[in-house]
């Protein structure tokens, strides 16, 4: 072999140990460097290598650029994947953590999600629950007729439709526990629309339940409050201030047969045109009104009248209250007429009272000097008719003087002439009769006044109506 075969043998095989390496740049470089004649016999064999090179390198290309392809999309779908577990963990996280109870399924109705109230308020566990059909584990009972409720999931499977629970829905809990929920269920859909499971989301209504029971009877309270109240209590509502409506004790305190009769009456059908003081009506009213909205609460006297045109005082009271995001006044009117009558008589009787009191004093004051005279009366009266008979016997004393003695026979009888001795015996009587029909008299007003004074007893006796 002559060396320029020599070399180009050399050549190919250094080329062939490139190829083998994976060095196609390397073993094209080496296949260029050998120059030969184009009437050399390794004229073809070393373009055919050259073709051979250029070949292998167009296919380890596109083998390259499609496994960069695989490796990028291999990328992309482990960062899918990862953003995936992560989406499901904290989707997951977040149906824990939410403050419904909420259960899913799958297409065949049976459970494979459940959070930690739903657990809490069905009593199942989760991983129990995993697999058993919704009814065995959500059981609902219509409250008040204690009926089995429909499949929980059957509708939303079938239909793919939105359900609502009916009111008045009863959960029964594993232990029996049975609490009212609400909320709803709904289809589970994939990008295609296609039915996969059905979600119930549910929540434990029971405070709101007991609120709202507490709402209606202390609505109802307010009501029998309102209606049964002896005071009169209407509604005032802007911008006219007119009163809206009114309980029984304003319809009957006005004389309006309904309640459109009252709201139809006007503040000038309601009271006269003037109050006591002088001032208008209509002007007094607006200043109060005003007043109870400043304040939140206004206290008056105020003279109504009722549609018969009877007179009334009344005392009123303006509240400001809220109802449905409105302001609007209370009054509460009380008609005082009949405790101002018995005002008035209460103090009728209070002087009355003192007038018995001063009475009571002027008897006992009265009443002891009247025992002395009545006394005295008496003594003079019996000492008169002591009198009479020394008198009597004196006269006979004077009539049997022997003679002799008629100078002083005649004294004697012109003093008696002097005195009058014979006018007092024959009147003396008469007046003490008179006195002492006097004290009796005074005895009998004094009696009267200490009864008038002091009526009551302690206990209960007889009495003269007369008297």
């Amino acid at each position: 072999m002559n060396p320029l075969e020599t070399h180009v043998l050399d050549r190919l095989t250094t080329a062939i140990a490139l190829i083998l390496q994976g060095s196609l740049c390397d073993a094209r470089e080496v296949v260029r460097e050998v120059q030969l004649p184009d009437s050399s016999p390794f004229a073809d064999l070393m373009a055919w290598m050259l073709e051979l090179i250029d070949r292998l390198t167009g296919e380890l290309l596109s083998k390259e650029s499609a496994l960069a392809t695989m490796q990028a999309a291999m990328w992309e779908l482990e960062t899918a994947q990862e953003n995936l577990r992560s989406n499901e963990a904290r989707f997951r996280t977040t149906l824990g953590s939410i403050g419904d109870g909420l259960i899913s399924t799958d297409m065949r109705g049976r459970v494979d999600f459940m959070n930690p109230v739903a657990e809490r308020l069905t009593g199942w566990a989760a991983k129990e629950a995993s697999g058993h059909p919704i009814g065995d584990v959500f059981r609902i009972v219509d409250a008040q007729t204690r009926a089995r409720a429909e499949d929980p999931a059957g509708r939303v499977l079938d239909e793919g439709v939105v359900v609502g629970f009916a009111d008045h829905t009863l959960l029964i809990a594993r232990d029996g526990t049975e609490r009212p929920i609400a909320d709803s269920r709904a289809p589970i859909r994939d990008a295609g629309a296609r039915i996969l499971g059905a979600v119930l989301v549910f929540r434990d209504v029971s405070e709101e339940y007991r609120r709202r029971e507490q709402l209606r009877e202390s609505e109802e309270w307010h009501r029998v409050l309102f209606e049964s109240s002896q005071d009169a209590i209407m509604i005032m509502t802007p911008p006219s201030w007119k009163f809206t409506s009114g309980n029984l004790a304003a319809l009957k305190m006005f004389g309006a047969t309904n309640e459109a009769g009252f709201t139809a009456l006007h503040l000038g059908d309601m009271s006269p045109t003037f109050q006591p003081d002088g001032r208008l009506s209509a002007e007094k009213a607006r200043e109060a009104t005003q007043k109870a909205l400043r304040e939140g609460h206004n206290s008056l006297a105020w003279t109504y009248k009722r549609t018969n045109g009877e007179v009334f005082n009344a005392n009123v009271l303006l509240a400001r209250m809220r109802q449905r995001g409105k302001t609007i006044l209370q009054a509460t009117v009380r008609d005082v007429s009949e405790q101002q009558r018995l005002e008035a008589e209460l103090g009728q009787a209070r002087k009355l009272e003192a007038v018995g009191q001063l009475a009571a004093g002027i008897a006992h004051e009265i009443n002891t000097p009247a025992q002395y005279v009545g006394d005295s009366v008496h003594f003079l009266s019996d000492s008169f008719q002591d009198a009479q008979g020394l008198i009597a016997r004196y006269r006979e004393a004077v009539a049997s003087l022997p003679p002799g003695h008629e100078a002083l026979r005649t004294r004697m009888t012109e003093a008696e002439q002097d005195a009058g001795l014979d006018y007092i015996q024959e009147n003396a009587p008469a007046a003490f009769a008179r006195a002492l029909d006097g004290i009796s008299r005074i005895s009998t007003i004094v009696r009267a006044m200490k009864e008038f004074a002091h009526p009551d007893q302690r206990e209960k006796v007889p009495a003269d109506l007369n008297r």
